[in-house]
């Protein structure tokens, strides 16, 4: 999953806006390069905080954490998520 698709599951972005903030970020990248990252885009425009950044940060390290086997996958019966477990 890539940030926009997170950050719009989580509500903190509409679809128009991650639709937006891409548009944005290739003009941005045609002069600035691979350093006009998504989030920092749409932090930078007001549309996201930087808790959601934060959020997806995190996601993103459990999900790879995860992938190479080094924690197991978080699981919660009363929705919501408990701590990864190391293997």
């Amino acid at each position: 999953m890539r940030i926009g698709e997170f950050l719009a599951c989580r509500g903190a972005l509409t679809s128009r806006q991650v639709d937006e903030i891409l548009h944005l970020q290739r003009g941005l990248r045609r002069r600035q390069g691979p350093k006009a990252l998504f989030g920092r885009v749409a932090l930078d425009g007001g549309c996201i905080e930087e808790a959601d950044l934060g959020q997806w940060i995190e996601a993103k390290a459990l999900i790879e954490a995860v992938a190479r086997g080094r924690v197991a996958w978080p699981t919660s019966i009363d929705r919501v998520p408990a701590p990864a477990t190391e293997l």
